[in-house]
């Protein structure tokens, strides 16, 4: 799924593990091993993200 995040976002794979161990980009950790992606809590970020970008070039 994360192959799935990355080409959403448009960003290498590995870019998107590190956005979820950074805690910046939702996500459900299974173990210490294996992380997934519930792509409506991916679609909802991407939404608050572009809301915060817009708002910060209109200011």
């Amino acid at each position: 799924m994360a192959e799935d995040v990355a080409e959403i976002l448009g960003v290498p794979r590995a870019f998107v593990y590190e956005l979820a161990r950074r805690g910046d980009l939702p996500a459900v950790r299974i173990g210490e091993r294996y992380i997934r992606f519930r792509l409506i809590a991916v679609e909802q970020w991407i939404v608050e993200h572009e809301t915060t970008a817009q708002a910060r070039r209109r200011a």
